[in-house]
């Protein structure tokens, strides 16, 4: 930078650089310092404005900054994004609020078509409570793009706040019923803005009759019609919901159904609405339901993603594992596929059988190395180390923690999915590696015959709790005794 700086007829960029690099060095005063004397002498160097706005704030400088900020760069007076970044951090050094008004004020006059800058504003003056001052800006808005739907989001809220329903509904439907959705938020917002003024039923119906015409909504207007109807039946969520729930489901529910069944006419429905409304029954318990609706539209339940991942998990959460292992088995040749339909997959393999070890193995291995990591990545880490463990494959155990450290903090983050059976894996895995760092021989097989054993005696005290009238017979007995010692022969 040093050498090159004399070359240029504008320095400003060696210039700023120079001070980043001070402020790298831990000289956080003289960097601002030289930042502050580039910007003045430079004050079209927007890159140097942004980084000594963000020092600012960092140190708290905030004399400096109302120094630095007090008056507009003429240079910089039509740029709209740093006049706003300059009223946020005057806001934060303590400009007063009627001066903060007044250039506030200046900045909406200055450009009236800007519509995000009007809304950011609008949420500045909602946040601190100013009502009347947040209606004002809002209504002085007029969008270029009358459907933008943060615009219209905002326009719900102030239309309901001021009792005109009609003008709130109007513009609800045009969230709800757009051509496209970049966000889930717009929709989102309007509803709890509906929500708050105890408006919901209203919109609700008119949002139906329309769904009624075949009018198609978004995606995520269509979960918030299936959630209205659960949360307005006080629809209890039981886990699982009982056979006579399913028979004769409460109101919500019915509801729920004939949304779908709307849906289901409509020429444009596909997998990502029938998801919707599936992912509303399987978040209560509904799971019967789910397969009920599984079996009598098979071809469209499988052949879309979404879809046939609701269907396994609500099939994983009965525990009916051969339908689970006969329906997922073939989820590498998805594409959309999440980690947690894998999870749901591993869950129902036998950790007793060899082969069935190799799949957990396997497919653990798969979805930690090409899926996205989520919520069950966790859960899919210590199931392979366990799986390795069981088959006596210490290398690949090994492998599994180098490569995946991270996950075998013993901790547990309630924001994770972590199936309950396999909690002690939390600690036993990290015991495991300890042992075999430590050549700890004959406490690392007693612990992997103790993991092997929890899952026999669960597996044979699920076997009693379904037939208690029927003992296990002596014979059985000897199949497991037979089974471990060929378990023991091949560790």
């Amino acid at each position: 930078m040093q050498n090159i700086r004399p070359r240029l007829g504008d320095s400003s960029p060696p210039q700023g650089r120079l001070a980043w690099i001070h402020r790298q060095q831990g000289k956080e005063q003289e960097a601002r310092e030289e930042m502050a004397f580039v910007v003045r002498a430079y004050a079209w160097y927007l890159w140097g404005w942004g980084l000594l706005v963000d020092w600012l704030v960092e140190d708290q400088a905030w004399k400096q900054a109302r120094e630095l900020l007090g008056k507009i760069p003429e240079e910089l007076r039509t740029n709209p994004q740093f006049r706003k970044q300059r009223l946020v951090v005057l806001e934060q050094a303590g400009l007063p609020v009627n001066e903060l008004d007044a250039e506030w004020s200046g900045l909406l006059r200055d450009f009236p078509d800007e519509v995000p800058l009007h809304l950011h504003r609008y949420d500045l003056l909602r946040a601190a409570k100013r009502v009347p001052e947040a209606h004002a800006v809002l209504n002085s808005v007029r969008p270029s793009d009358p459907d933008n739907p943060y615009y219209l989001a905002r326009l719900v809220e102030v239309r309901a706040q001021e009792e005109k329903l009609d003008e709130a509904i109007a513009a609800m439907q045009r969230i709800f019923y757009a051509e496209a959705e970049s966000s889930a938020w717009p929709a989102d917002y309007a509803w709890e803005a509906l929500k708050k003024v105890q408006f919901a039923d209203r919109p609700y119906l008119e949002a139906r009759r329309s769904l009624e015409k075949q009018l198609r909504p978004t995606p995520r207007a269509f979960f918030i019609l299936c959630s209205h109807r659960l949360e307005q039946a006080k629809t209890e969520k039981k886990i699982p919901q009982s056979r006579w729930a399913s028979w004769f489901p409460d109101r919500g529910v019915k509801e729920l159904l004939s949304l779908l069944e709307l849906a289901d006419r409509s020429i444009w429905i596909d997998g990502a609405y029938r998801a919707k409304a599936l992912d509303r029954l399987n978040s209560v318990g509904h799971y019967r339901l789910v397969i009920n609706y599984w079996n009598k539209h098979r071809g469209e339940v499988e052949a879309d993603v979404s879809t046939w991942s609701e269907t396994g998990r609500a099939l994983a959460s009965l525990r009916r594992r051969r339908e689970v292992r006969k329906l997922l088995s073939s989820w590498r040749g998805r594409r959309g596929v999440s980690m947690s339909v894998v999870a749901n997959y591993v869950s129902c393999l036998s950790s007793v059988w060899p082969s069935d070890l190799k799949e957990v193995v396997a497919s653990s291995g798969d979805a930690l190395r090409d899926l996205p990591h989520d919520h069950c990545a966790r859960y899919m880490a210590h199931v392979k180390a366990e799986a390795c463990a069981l088959l006596g494959d210490r290398r690949g155990l090994r492998e599994t923690w180098d490569q995946y450290r991270g996950y075998f903090d013993c901790k547990e983050d309630s924001n994770e999915w972590f199936e309950l059976r396999r909690r002690p894996l939390l600690t036993d895995i990290p015991m495991l590696v300890r042992f075999l760092e430590q050549n700890q021989a004959g406490l690392y097989r007693r612990t992997v015959w103790g993991l092997r054993w929890r899952h026999i005696s669960r597996s044979l005290g699920t076997r009693s709790r379904l037939s208690s009238s029927m003992p296990i017979p002596w014979w059985a007995w000897w199949i497991v005794i037979w089974i471990l010692l060929q378990l023991f022969r091949n560790s």
